[in-house]
């Protein structure tokens, strides 16, 4: 697990502040299904979440949810953008944990260790929403994309920093209202 630290020099407010950093995937299939997986431990034990893990040091985030999904369900996936940030100050150290959209193949079939999760699901976001052990995180992300599967956050191109090194994301609408990308329709209404 990475654990961003800020060094800052004397007088600087954000100087010895820790955040661990997480990074989720929202799969998504053709067919508008999303991928949903139970954990075996933690928190989050027996409930239904968006597979992902954490920030290795010196990895672009979009990069972490392409690798994490890919190690806990073998499903090889296309990122697109990001699509949501949360902040947690509540526990110690605090987290950060990034979203991002990924696109599957409708014949997307994944496979998971059987140490840190024990099952994989394929869901409609409405089927999902109606189970009793899907962690509220995932509910409100899973809630707030099906209001507008098309909005992402897009990374910003910058003339004054490298890509690699500096990546400012703001808000977008995603693709073109003619593109027809399969990760960006709606499943059924919620």
């Amino acid at each position: 697990m990475t654990t961003a630290a800020v060094t800052g020099g004397a007088g600087d407010p954000a100087a010895g502040s820790l955040h661990t950093v997480g990074v989720g995937g929202l799969v998504v299939r053709g067919d508008g299904a999303v991928l949903l997986v139970r954990h075996t431990y933690g928190p989050s034990r027996g409930r239904l979440m968006l597979p992902g893990g954490h920030l290795e040091a010196g990895e672009a985030l979009r990069a972490t949810a392409v690798r994490e999904v890919g190690e806990e369900t073998g499903l090889a996936c296309t990122a697109r953008g990001g699509i949501a940030v949360r902040q947690r100050l509540d526990v110690s150290p605090p987290n950060l944990y990034f979203v991002f959209l990924l696109a599957a193949p409708t014949d997307a079939t994944p496979v998971v260790d059987g140490v840190e999760l024990d099952a994989a699901f394929w869901l409609t976001p409405a089927e999902a929403l109606a189970r009793d052990d899907l962690q509220p995180i995932c509910a409100d992300i899973l809630r707030a994309w099906a209001a507008d599967p098309r909005r992402e956050l897009e990374p910003l191109p910058l003339d004054w920093a490298a890509a690699e090194d500096y990546l400012l994301w703001t808000g977008g609408a995603g693709p073109s209202a003619g593109d027809d990308d399969e990760p960006h329709r709606p499943g059924p209404a919620v």
